[in-house]
């Protein structure tokens, strides 16, 4: 299944694919879900026709896979042979206030802290920077782009869970679980990993500091937990309510 099909959308709105009718299917076929590539909630607007054409035609499962239970514990990446070494790099990046659980942002890196590139979490060679919409640069402030298909290349945008000293750091542990058994039904859904990580650029608490800019030091984290974003685009943050999409 291509990328241009997958939209992230919230859970809620998959059940939708079950009540769809016949005529609704066949308008939903008529409608157009256009999306750029490089398409931004932040920047960007969806019309009321195209969001409404983009989920009635989003995708709520995948194949189921065939799972022990040796693999359902260690996870998608690495039963591919991603992160075997149960350890990530990364480079902090600040981009908005955090929640209530202790957290932070940082882009994947290797040992060296030299970016990776999200769709196949190979090194950039050429990167040396990134742009607000997670696109990396080169040393002259231009976007890279893919030699297979000429798109420019994101980087690997992480955000990491820790355990900061209070109560409400339980999601370190329960969206690992609840990942798993969504995973596991072939439902799309973010993918966690649970892993020690060592951060460039991070202050030894990021959360109750209150940290915005990357610092000079090395900070490292244990037992966290790592989400990845599910790779589709965006329909808003704003979530799906049935006034949002009259008609369906």
């Amino acid at each position: 299944m291509s990328n241009s099909r997958l939209f992230y959308i919230p859970a809620f709105t998959g059940l939708l694919l079950f009540l769809l009718t016949p005529p609704q299917l066949a308008f939903a076929r008529e409608q157009a879900c256009a999306l750029p590539y490089d398409f931004h909630e932040a920047d960007s607007k969806l019309s009321r026709k195209t969001r409404k054409a983009c989920i009635m035609q989003a995708q709520f499962f995948s194949s189921q896979p065939d799972l022990t239970a040796e693999q359902l514990r260690e996870g998608p990446r690495k039963i591919q042979g991603a992160f075997a070494e149960g350890l990530f790099h990364c480079r902090f990046v600040f981009k908005s206030k955090a929640n209530e659980t202790p957290q932070f942002l940082c882009y994947h890196t290797n040992e060296k802290f030299q970016y990776l590139m999200r769709h196949n979490h190979l090194l950039a060679d050429e990167a040396l920077t990134v742009d607000s919409q997670d696109f990396l640069l080169d040393a002259r402030g231009h976007r890279i782009y893919a030699q297979e298909d000429g798109r420019p290349i994101k980087a690997d945008l992480l955000r990491i869970k820790y355990n900061g000293g209070r109560s409400n750091h339980r999601e370190v542990y329960t969206e690992l679980a609840a990942s798993r058994l969504y995973w596991a039904l072939g439902i799309y859904v973010d993918e966690y990993d649970s892993s020690d990580v060592s951060c460039f650029g991070c202050e030894l608490d990021p959360y109750r500091s209150g940290q915005s800019t990357p610092s000079q030091g090395l900070a490292n984290f244990s037992q966290v937990s790592v989400q990845r974003s599910l790779a589709a685009k965006s329909l808003g943050s704003k979530g799906w309510s049935c006034a949002a999409t009259p008609g369906i």
